[in-house]
């Protein structure tokens, strides 16, 4: 129910606006009740959500605390998203836990199900809670023997599905606000001059604005962290440079029965797992930017924007130059045929 709550969930405009904190309670109530009587909801009428997190949703003061409210909404969305489509590596096997079952004795049965409770803490996390609190939840989501530690390739999923609702959920909020960005013309009508009627090259010139924004956001968010951050270089070092108290920090070589024939072994090197307090202590010296997810694709996005406006400054002089000289060597051209 929660996940269906967060993925069809849309504040109304009233509630994005409204400060009256009873308001807020009473709505969520009568959805809550409509929802125990299986009437489903007209389309004016939001969904319920959970009690828990109703006051960090709907009761705002102002368009600000909307602002916050309606991007953490989207960050949820899309986490639920990222963790529907990531199923299969959500409940598959790494090696290490395939080898370390090998080692036991135990059959290396992937699980087919999540714990509803854990799922919930990691969108509980991205609704409202910080930025520790997702890597915490992700952590115990992805923790499958709840031992309290994870191996390396658990640590790069976490890594990976900590950054992505955030990054999916700028991109929409940035999209739906350059929809309703007033254009120049818009602008002057509403500060009370006389607006002039757009023609087809103002709609042009603004449709390739925005077009050209969302392709700069977007090559920030798809860039920054892989290529000018180098995510996989540092949480290679975080694992490497990690306390591990696990094994002592060291690799257990071990032999395994291997095949159907009796007596045939097979070598395996089983590497250290880390805890979350391990990771965080070299997380935060090395890896600050997943603490910042939000604020690293926008300072990314703004260099960006800056360069492009740079480029268009130089070519607009370039061009001038280049209309100065050609019109400089035609009127010496014409002084010299008029001789």
């Amino acid at each position: 129910a929660m996940l269906r709550d967060f993925t069809s969930y849309e504040p109304e405009e009233g509630e994005k606006d409204s400060g009256d904190n009873k308001s807020g309670n009473s709505s969520a109530d009568k959805d809550g009740s409509d929802a125990d009587s299986e009437a489903s909801p007209t389309p004016s009428t939001a969904p319920a959500i959970p009690d828990e997190v109703d006051a960090d949703l709907c009761l705002v003061k102002d368009p600000f605390d909307a602002c916050a409210s309606y991007l953490r909404l989207l960050t949820a969305r899309n986490a639920a998203a990222i963790l529907r489509e990531s199923w299969d590596d959500l409940t598959k096997l790494t090696d290490g836990d395939v080898d370390r079952a090998a080692v036991r004795g135990d059959p290396a049965d992937a699980p087919t199900t999540l714990a509803l409770e854990d799922v919930n803490g990691v969108l509980r996390a991205y609704v409202s809670g910080s930025c520790k609190d997702r890597v915490a939840a992700l952590w115990n989501l992805i923790d499958k023997d709840k031992d309290g530690l994870i191996d390396e390739a658990e640590m790069e999923y976490l890594a990976h599905w900590s950054m992505k609702p955030v990054e999916a959920a700028l991109k929409q909020l940035f999209e739906e606000t350059l929809e309703e960005l007033p254009s120049a013309e818009d602008a002057l009508a509403g500060s009370g001059g006389t607006p002039q009627k757009k023609g087809w090259m103002q709609r042009r010139r603004d449709t390739k604005t925005k077009k050209r924004m969302i392709k700069l956001l977007n090559k920030a968010a798809a860039n920054h962290f892989d290529i000018e951050v180098e995510t996989p270089h540092r949480l290679r070092c975080i694992y490497a440079w990690a306390e591990k108290e696990h094994q002592n920090n060291s690799i257990d070589s071990v032999h395994i029965e291997s095949g159907m024939i009796a007596g045939r072994k097979r070598y395996v090197e089983l590497a250290p797992k880390l805890s979350l307090e391990e990771f965080r202590s070299e997380q935060q010296e090395h890896f600050g930017h997943l603490d910042r997810v939000g604020e690293e694709i926008l300072s990314s996005f703004r260099e960006d924007l800056l360069v492009d406006q740079g480029k268009g400054r130089q070519n607009k002089q370039e061009r001038r130059d280049m209309l100065l000289f050609l019109g400089a060597v035609s009127a010496v051209d014409a002084v010299i045929w008029s001789l």
